[in-house]
């Protein structure tokens, strides 16, 4: 990953990028490489796997977990009923090749691990079964932050018609059109996020570990996946009024951090903020960057606790700083609030 503007960066912080870089594309070549010899996976003829999370923004380092998502472009009714077993055997090759290559267990015990077909994200997108088949948490990862493992074309197919899902109301609009359906769906992945944290505190656990671990996730919700939101968010903003899809399908190929530097092509004013953001996340990945005990360690110190939050807020304060900058050019508020 190149990141532009170099000079805006402290030489520790590029130096930290590239190491992460290193390390994340070493590993997801490994695991391309273990799925294509798999017979379970190559099974499968019309299916894409992809990861999200910390080896999609390429900033993994060797404490991170990885998030797999599977999509096949086979609509559902074309399966035959024999594709219970199969599933399950392709699920299991994927699990046993994450442990031979040390990937620490997936999160959720597994949750996300079955498949996801295109026809059902596009029949359902904006209705009631969006959440419930978690094709909108696909959907949104799938834009924001992957990288394809396995099924190159047709990870690129699927992308494409999500993407042109979004610009229906392109035609007749071309010179100033703004993804507008995009952006609220990018807001409501980031609203959803913090209900999903909010619900999981409804837990009545009394064991301090237990506790701690939903702080943690709370607080990397509040660097990782906020800067994965708004950094998408500021950069559609940024462009001037007349976006096609080739700008959306352009957005999709960067990182987080890629397009929040490229703001700075279209807003000028916004360089100084952007800086305090970079610095900021900076902190953030060399505060997590140790095993899960110690991070458990960290958070049970009250004073650290909040110290660590209280980072988090600024972090906020200085994206949202970002996007004043942007409204005040293009005057983009009006369509996030309302």
């Amino acid at each position: 990953m190149t990141l532009k503007y170099p000079d805006l960066l402290k030489m520790e912080i590029l130096n930290l990028y590239n190491t992460r870089n290193k390390h994340s594309n070493l590993k997801i070549d490994e695991l391309k490489k273990k799925l294509s010899s798999s017979p379970e996976v190559q099974s499968f003829d019309k299916i894409s796997i992809f990861c999200a999370g910390s080896y999609a923004r390429l900033e993994a380092s060797e404490y991170s977990d990885i998030d797999l998502f599977f999509i096949s472009s086979k609509p559902t009714k074309e399966y035959e009923d024999n594709y219970r077993v199969p599933k399950i055997k392709l699920m299991s090759s994927v699990i046993q090749i994450g442990d031979e290559l040390g990937f620490p267990k997936f999160s959720n015990d597994g949750q996300f691990l079955h498949i996801i077909h295109v026809n059902d994200i596009l029949e359902n997108l904006g209705g009631s079964l969006d959440d419930y088949k978690n094709n909108f948490t696909a959907r949104l990862l799938m834009l924001l932050e992957s990288k394809p493992l396995h099924g190159d074309i047709i990870f690129k197919e699927i992308n494409n018609s999500i993407i042109n899902s979004y610009f229906r109301d392109y035609p007749g609009h071309e010179s100033t059109f703004r993804p507008n359906f995009l952006l609220n769906d990018i807001v409501r992945f980031w609203k959803t996020l913090c209900l999903n944290y909010e619900n999981k505190r409804n837990s009545t656990s009394e064991d301090d570990s237990v506790i701690i671990k939903q702080k943690i996730k709370n607080f990397k919700l509040k660097y990782s996946r906020m800067l994965t939101c708004y950094a998408s968010i500021a950069y559609l903003t940024s462009i001037p009024a007349g976006i096609q899809v080739e700008d959306v399908s352009k957005m999709t190929d960067y990182s987080p951090m890629q397009r929040l530097l490229l703001v700075q092509d279209y807003i000028k004013d916004a360089t100084p903020h952007i800086k305090e953001v970079v610095d900021s996340y900076h902190w953030f990945l060399e505060r997590t960057n140790v095993p899960e005990n110690d991070l458990i360690e960290y958070f049970s110190d009250k004073d650290r606790k909040t110290d660590a939050f209280k980072k988090s807020q600024q972090f906020g304060d200085q994206i949202f700083n970002i996007l004043k900058r942007i409204d005040e050019k293009n005057d983009v508020f009006r369509y996030l609030v309302i």
